[in-house]
This record gives structure tokens, C-alpha cells and sequence, in this order.
């Protein structure tokens, strides 16, 4: 009963964050024009370094008769405002989620014009997509299942919970899946989600 308590209030307060006015976005999330030109975006999600450190750019794509027109271009990174603004203020322990910090406009592909970056967690091993994690073998070609079932639902359970955060904003996350789900081990242990 107390952690459903807990877990209420968070959502009250993501709803908070979640309905921003426009005034109440935070200023100065873009990063400079030409920042992403030099990366290849790729789909789920990329690891780059930038200022001695390592961050997660999440690529957003357009369809191909979206990119070209510039309302619909401006309309998107209005949503991308939105979404960075609110996901710079979580708690990124509690949600499971990263917490994001900028995003930048590429030029390098039409179709995916905008970059979002994810602060990395402190005092956790560099993040690896689920899909991985999932596909690994042995040297005979056998996966591996080197974890628990404890460990498996505890994973189902903080993705259900990110997931319940982003709904409870009325927002609609419409591309979950092994690719773009990132796994962070607490370097302090042998194996945590």
C-alpha cells in the first residue's frame, strides 16, 4: 500500500511537469545549429561522446512528406521542446527513464531531423539495448539466460512503470520496443536493471 502511495504521487507530479504552459519550457535545450551533421543517425538509439563524456542520442524520423514541409518540421521540434523540457525534470532513478538534457537539428538525413540527448546515470555501467541482451550467445551458438526470473520481472516491471509515467501525461509512446529499451547495470553490483 505505501509504495502504490508512492507511486501516485509521482505520477501527480510528472503530471505536473507533463502539462507545461509554453512559458514554463526551459529555455536553451537546442544545441548548436550543425551539432548532429557528423553522426549517422541510427534507429534505436546511439552512444557519442561529447565534452569527455558518453550520452545516448535518441534519433526522432519524419516521414518522408513531413520533412519537407516546414510547418510540420517546426510542429515536430515544438514536440520536441516539449518532450525534452519535461523529461529534463525527472527523477530518472524513480522513473526509469533517462533523463534527457538537449536535442539538436541534423541536416545529415531529412528523414530524421532531430537528435535527443540523454544524460547518461551516474555510478552505472554504459547502457545496452534490451535487443542485445536478448540475442546474446555462447560460443555454440546457445543463448545466453543469465538471468533470473526475479530479475526478468523486475525488468518488466520498471518498463511497465516508465511507461505508466509517459501515459500518465497523455502522451503516447508509439514505438517501444527491444531496440530503443536501454539497460543500465549499477556498476557496484553484478547485475541490476
Amino acid at each position: 500500500a505505501m509504495a502504490h502511495q508512492r507511486m501516485e504521487q509521482m505520477i501527480l507530479k510528472f503530471q505536473k511537469l507533463g502539462h507545461p504552459e509554453s512559458e514554463d519550457l526551459i529555455e536553451g535545450l537546442r544545441l548548436q545549429d550543425g551539432f548532429g551533421n557528423d553522426f549517422e543517425p541510427w534507429s534505436g538509439g546511439q552512444l557519442i561522446a561529447m565534452s569527455s563524456k558518453t550520452y545516448l542520442v535518441e534519433w526522432k524520423r519524419m516521414p518522408a512528406s513531413d520533412a519537407s514541409n516546414e510547418r510540420m518540421r517546426h510542429e515536430a521540434e515544438q514536440e520536441i521542446v516539449k518532450l525534452v523540457s519535461v523529461l529534463s525534470a525527472i527523477d530518472a532513478a524513480k522513473m526509469f527513464s533517462m533523463r534527457a538534457i538537449k536535442y539538436f537539428v541534423s541536416q545529415a538525413e531529412p528523414t530524421v531531423p532531430f537528435g535527443v540527448v540523454y544524460e547518461l546515470p551516474a555510478r552505472f555501467d554504459a547502457p545496452v539495448q534490451l535487443s542485445q541482451l536478448l540475442n546474446m550467445i555462447d560460443d555454440r551458438g546457445n543463448r545466453i539466460l543469465k538471468h533470473s526470473l526475479d530479475q526478468r520481472f523486475e525488468l518488466a516491471r520498471q518498463i511497465a512503470s516508465a511507461i505508466l509515467f509517459i501515459h500518465s501525461i497523455g502522451w503516447v509512446h508509439k514505438g517501444i520496443q527491444t531496440s530503443n529499451i536501454w539497460i543500465a547495470n549499477r556498476q557496484s553490483s553484478t547485475f541490476t536493471y
